[in-house]
């Protein structure tokens, strides 16, 4: 399979190749969900959702970090999947730099994208509430059906004019998501990509965003949303899944 990560990321943070971490040998079968790296629109309070910023130099260190994490537990990761967003397929290069070999095999899926906020993409929070008044904002962000203002198809801002989406049927394409609209299509993801590498005993890392890892997780581990509305709160944080059920944070493994 073509190896998908873009070298010249490693280049531009200053990374070179450097031999594999030793390997301990834990269970097989072993999922890391792993959030992107911090962005200036994070540092902005912007609604990102599709939009496409890249990772700081903050995230790029918080995406080593992780590398560095996921090393220290002797994963032995086979699969590598992102979503297609600049700032998580940065963070998958940085964090798996020290596996350069051909045995790791890179998908890219849109499945994991972050929710799409529609029109309020690009916004910081208080303007998103001086526009659109404070209820509305609070009702798409938390509502489970709700969804806030679509971008239309025939702006240069709907994924349906994203090259990175040419391969995805067009009334798949939305120009905004309610939360469940976000778990159905993740929950395709984890069906036909996530799940049945795991079940062959494989380790993944799945690189992705706040709501759609929170998403998954449900499905990992059989959470309530309740349950999961802390997880992922902090760019570059991970959970991996535990041999005894549950989930465990690598910075605290």
């Amino acid at each position: 399979m073509t190896d998908l990560r873009p070298r010249a990321v490693l280049a531009e943070r200053g990374l070179t190749d450097s031999p594999n971490s030793p390997r301990v040998g834990l269970a097989r079968g072993t999922l890391v969900m792993l959030r992107h790296g911090r962005t200036s629109w994070n540092d902005e309070s912007r609604f990102t959702g599709w939009a496409d910023p890249a990772l700081s130099d903050r995230g790029a260190a918080e995406a080593l970090r992780a590398g560095d994490a996921i090393a220290a537990v002797g994963l032995n990761v086979s699969v590598v999947i992102t979503s297609p967003a600049t700032r998580a397929l940065e963070t998958a290069t940085i964090a798996m730099f020290r596996d350069e070999g051909p045995r790791v095999e890179w998908q890219i899926d849109w499945r994991l994208n972050e929710r799409h906020f529609g029109l309020l993409q690009g916004l910081d929070r208080d303007s998103a509430i001086q526009r659109y008044g404070r209820a509305s904002v609070r009702r798409w962000k938390r509502e489970r059906d709700a969804v806030p203002p679509a971008i239309p198809e025939d702006d240069v801002r709907h994924p349906r004019h994203d090259v990175r989406y040419a391969g995805v049927a067009p009334e798949l394409l939305p120009g905004a998501e309610s939360i469940a609209d976000q778990e159905r299509r993740v929950h395709a993801c984890w069906t036909e990509a996530i799940a049945p590498r795991l079940e062959r005993g494989e380790d993944v890392l799945v690189v992705g965003h706040c709501h759609s890892l929170r998403a998954l997780a449900r499905l990992v581990d059989a959470l309530h949303a309740r349950e999961t509305s802390s997880l992922f709160e902090s760019t570059g944080s991970a959970l991996m899944s535990s041999d005894a059920g549950g989930l465990v944070d690598l910075w605290t493994n």
